[in-house]
């Protein structure tokens, strides 16, 4: 199972605006598909988002998906707990979303080969982030070609 590879094709799917993040309307509907409780998914929501930006980008939204498998597997949830589980990356179940399937090969209309592996060890520069912010500003294609540079 590839956790960066699943995680970053559900990320395009609750990304309904497209712009590169996810609010409180994008985020309350999708995550609603992994069955917790409103009360776990705001504990979700705030180790997710602990600078309180108010919206997940790629990098948060990678925290909030290992916080619901963790919530799935009776698991405490706290910011400790969730950076071990993104940094076990694969070493921990991948989340179970109603309606998704786990991804477990590239897909031709996925433009990310390996979205977030990258993207917690360095959230200050991703493969996301081509200087210019999120992708509503400028283009996927950009964005992966400024990372190879």
């Amino acid at each position: 199972m590839d956790h960066e590879l699943t995680y970053g094709s559900w990320f395009l799917i609750a990304d309904d605006d497209k712009d590169g993040r996810l609010t409180g309307g994008d985020a309350v509907n999708f995550f609603a598909k992994s069955g917790l409780p409103k009360d776990m998914l705001a504990r979700v929501w705030a180790v997710a988002d602990s600078t309180r930006q108010g919206y997940l980008g790629k990098h948060e939204f990678l925290k909030a998906m290992c916080a619901v498998s963790l919530a799935q597997n009776g698991q405490t949830l706290s910011a400790e707990a969730v950076t071990s589980a993104v940094e076990l990356g694969s070493g921990i179940p991948i989340a179970r979303m109603q309606g998704l399937e786990v991804v477990n090969s590239p897909d031709a209309e996925n433009p990310f080969s390996d979205p977030f592996k990258e993207a917690f060890k360095a959230p200050e520069k991703t493969i996301f982030d081509t200087g210019t912010g999120f992708f509503g500003r400028s283009s996927k294609k950009e964005a992966i070609t400024s990372s190879k540079k």
